[in-house]
């Protein structure tokens, strides 16, 4: 896969001195509340506009607990422009970071991944 060399920015213009954070989420699922029926667990790429990592943290739970997911545990979080520096990131990733900057919406998940 070829490197990308688009440059996110890190700060967000509608709040002051929020960074994008990314992080892996490993999850409980509501089997009962929620649309995914054939699964206990997942794991997700989360980024998030947060002011560091304990406000990241709680974002991604908030808005996990309103898709009927509980938060277990927040893996390699991170901020973005880190991330980017060290390793490759695929252009799906990229493209949420984009949608955060220009969206109204401050925690944004790739796709969830189940297992039992």
């Amino acid at each position: 896969m070829e490197k990308s060399h688009l440059i996110v920015p890190i700060m967000n213009t509608r709040v002051r001195h929020d960074e994008i954070w990314i992080a892996t989420a490993n999850i409980k699922i509501d089997q009962i509340r929620s649309s995914i029926k054939d699964a206990n667990y997942g794991y997700v790429t989360v980024l998030g506009l947060a002011k560091g990592k304990i406000d990241f943290r709680e974002k991604v739970a908030k808005a996990l607990s309103l898709q009927h997911f509980m938060l277990l545990r927040l893996q390699e979080a991170e901020k973005f422009s880190n991330r980017i520096q060290k390793f490759e990131v695929e252009n799906s990733i990229l493209k949420l970071a984009e949608e955060l900057i220009s969206g109204d919406i401050e925690v944004k998940f790739s796709t969830f991944h189940t297992y039992d």
